[in-house]
């Protein structure tokens, strides 16, 4: 029935609508019937009852957290307590609705009179109840905050291993030289042999673990007398702890059986008192001195691993592994960080062993691919790329937020051109994942500016790394290095004002070949791997040191079958070094690690044995297996690469096509992003397709004024641009081109005293 507005009603609101009066009384009603509901629900104490009930379940989750490693219960008891609070409050908040405590016992709200209801009553109650509760509330914190001592905090996971001593100090004392130890205790082993003769036995194999547990460096393990004190005595361990003034306690039992022994070890945190280890081993006696060392080794392990190594890395690994085993992972990891060949394969064989121990474990088989890939990048690769990649595809299977397969494999992709989409998607996933590990971030700038991307978007991608993810220095450095790529004078005024330079140290990096080459010299100093001697080598021949290039080579293994042999062979081929392979005879090279890529360096090499010895159709062959890939300034070392292998493979009008189309995209970048344009010297790209596309009118224009007057032009690498544009060797602009590389090369010898 539509509802009808009075007369009356209406005379006194003449103004506004029969629609809007009945919308109005209709809300009103509706408040009415609100306010009614809220009402009865404080009459009835819901929302007291419902307040009680969350500050007891707090309260009562507070004390299982202490409780639970108190009384040795298994963690799940927390989880459990909490569950069961969480499905309790609706029905705290249906009892109080529907129910209520009368002098004569509960009864259903609905069989109760006014008269007879002493909600009132009951509601003073709760008051009471409430207050008191929080009371105690206030009384813990109050107590936290002024009293209770703060728990160490862990190392970071860039500095874990480097940190040990920070770290620990926290619960551990020091020794003579300052060096960090950690106390600890053994108490006396129980006898659970039914013969009272194996006492005797039990305290010997006490004290012969308490005498190897004192070769640990970095513990400090109270006496016998003292820790025998405590021998049959039911005493709580955080007292004995604290009588003893020690951080940790180790207890256990032995059970021996003729000539099988099974013992029980306990490695126990005296604060909280919560296991940190709890193994059994079962061995035969003639092993008793090997087990002892066990037992030593685990406890050691353990405690390192608590004190020092809290990684993320391994958390899920110690459900599976034992401590010994994730010790070895760390110190695997650890070897590899030291990017030396020897250290690396030791870790690599490490994780093998480990592998075929425990297979089918993510956190191994992830870093062995991370561990195999950083052999492939210091020395020759210990198993094929395809191998890490199907590795870390298998380690994912498993896992797949597993750190260091994703990461394998986006550093991998994002060396090949028709992976580009792929690498990108996955660094994006790392960060989704692991959006506080600086690493990746760091891994996909780099991938951002070996795309050649604009200063601009590379500031957008900065501006989204969360704060903290970098250290103070580091962020310092990323600015200055937009700010010499967007405003270039004026961050060279700013850095003539500073005395220390090392502001711009990234910006150099990644912007002057000069930086480059003292930067890769002072490696090789320091780490003479494959790697940095090859790429030693590489500058010295592009300057024109062939006498000094050739002392470098000398240390360089020439004989291998890997990327650097292939590097090294084919710069040496390129600047007519001779005695070494030449770029045909690592067919299988190319195919098996570069997936037959166009990339520059190899490009032109090739396209030169190509022409000097007529194996045109050799190289038309090698052009057919070249990947598909986006033709750009993202991919320009590529994209120029594959301009040159079309070219003298025979296929002009195809080089000329492509060139246009790689021309073109240079022109519009350097025309929305001049700045940047200069920065990545994308220059050095646009005047050699000026010729390839036809447009070599213009390249007088682009020679004056696209190179800035303080370009370093001897990275240019006077050999590889004169075999490009040899076809055009007569044009002005590709002779003055030359000429200034030769007067730069000249220039760098006397500078460092190269010969």
């Amino acid at each position: 029935m539509a509802l009808q507005v009075s007369q009356a009603y209406r005379s006194k609101l003449p103004q506004i609508s029969d629609a809007v009066i009945v919308d109005y009384i209709l809300k009103n009603n509706n408040n009415s019937k609100n306010m009614d509901f809220i009402s009865e629900l404080k009459r009835r104490n819901v929302f007291k009852v419902g307040i009680a009930y969350l500050v007891m379940a707090w309260i009562v989750v507070q004390v299982t957290s202490i409780a639970v490693p108190a009384l040795h219960l298994p963690a799940w008891v927390n989880t459990l307590v909490f569950f069961f609070g969480l499905i309790g409050f609706p029905f705290a908040l249906f009892f109080a609705w529907a129910f209520e405590i009368t002098p004569e016992g509960v009864k259903r709200e609905s069989n109760i009179g006014p008269e007879e209801s002493i909600a009132a009553h009951t509601g003073r109650k709760l008051d009471f109840i409430i207050i008191g509760l929080l009371v105690l509330i206030a009384g813990y914190f109050i107590y936290e905050s002024r009293f209770a001592s703060p728990e160490p905090s862990s190392a970071s996971a860039e500095n874990q291993i480097s940190a040990t001593d920070t770290a620990a100090s926290a619960d551990a004392s020091q020794d003579k030289k300052g060096n960090a130890v950690i106390a600890l205790a053994v108490l006396p082993f129980v006898n659970m042999s039914n013969d009272p003769e194996q006492e005797y036995f039990v305290d010997g194999l006490t004290e012969e673990l308490l005498n190897s547990l004192t070769r640990v460096q970095g513990l400090k393990v109270t006496g016998r007398t003292s820790s025998f004190e405590y021998k049959n005595k039911n005493i709580d361990l955080r007292e004995i702890a604290k009588n003893l003034d020690v951080a940790y306690l180790v207890e256990g039992s032995v059970r021996k059986s003729k000539d099988d022994l099974r013992i029980t070890v306990q490695l126990i945190e005296s604060e909280s008192g919560s296991h940190i280890l709890s193994e059994t081993f079962t061995r035969k006696l003639v092993d008793v001195f090997a087990l002892q060392e066990d037992i030593s080794n685990q406890v050691a392990a353990a405690l390192n691993l608590t004190l020092v190594l809290k990684d993320e890395r391994y958390h899920s690994a110690l459900s599976t592994l034992d401590y010994l085993a994730v010790e070895k992972m760390v110190t695997a990891r650890a070897l590899i960080n030291q990017i030396a060949e020897a250290p690396v394969l030791q870790a690599y064989n490490t994780l093998l062993e480990l592998n075929n121990q425990y297979p089918q474990t993510p956190e191994i088989m992830g870093l062995m691919a991370y561990a195999a890939l950083i052999t492939a990048g210091i020395a020759e690769p210990i198993i094929t790329l395809d191998q890490i990649i199907e590795l870390s595809k298998q380690t994912i299977q498993l896992d797949r937020k597993n750190l260091d397969a994703l990461s394998t494999l986006a550093t991998i992709y994002d060396e090949y051109p028709q992976h580009y989409t792929k690498a990108n998607d996955i660094y994006q996933a790392v960060i989704r994942f692991y959006p506080a590990n600086a690493s990746t971030y760091k891994a996909m700038l780099v991938f951002l500016i070996q795309m050649n991307r604009s200063c601009e978007e590379i500031q957008t991608f900065l501006n989204t790394v969360p704060a903290g993810v970098f250290s103070v220095e580091k962020q310092q450095q990323y600015k200055f290095m937009l700010s010499h790529c967007l405003t270039p004078k004026l961050a060279e005024a700013q850095l003539a004002e500073l005395t220390d330079k090392a502001i711009a140290d990234i910006s150099l990096y990644y912007s002057s070949p000069t930086f480059w080459f003292e930067d890769i010299k002072k490696k090789v100093a320091k780490n003479p791997n494959q790697r940095y001697l090859t790429s030693y080598y590489n500058d010295l021949l592009i300057m024109g040191a062939k006498d000094s290039a050739q002392t470098i080579s000398n240390k360089i293994d020439f004989n291998a079958d890997g990327f650097w042999s292939f590097f090294a062979s084919i710069d040496s081929y390129l600047h007519d070094i001779k005695g070494y392979k030449k770029p045909f005879d690592f067919r299988s090279t190319l195919e098996t690690l570069f997936d037959n890529d166009s990339a520059l360096n190899s490009a032109i090499p090739l396209a030169k044995q190509a022409t000097t010895e007529g194996r045109t159709t050799e190289l038309k062959s090698y052009l057919d297996k070249v990947p598909v890939f986006s033709i750009g300034v993202d991919t320009a070392y590529y994209s120029y690469g594959l301009v040159i292998l079309q070219y003298y493979s025979g296929e002009k009008a195809l080089s000329k096509q492509t060139a246009q189309q790689f021309f073109k995209q240079l022109q519009e970048y350097k025309s929305k992003y001049p700045e940047s344009f200069r920065y990545w010297r994308l220059n050095s790209y646009l005047l050699p397709m000026a010729f390839f596309s036809g447009n070599d009118a213009l390249a007088a224009d682009i020679l004056n004024q696209d190179f800035a007057d303080n370009y370093e032009y001897w990275a240019d690498d006077y050999e590889a641009v004169a075999f490009a544009l040899h076809p055009w060797a007569e044009h002005p602009s590709v002779i003055d081109y030359l000429k200034r590389i030769k007067a730069d090369q000249q220039h760098m010898l006397q500078k460092y005293d190269l010969r």
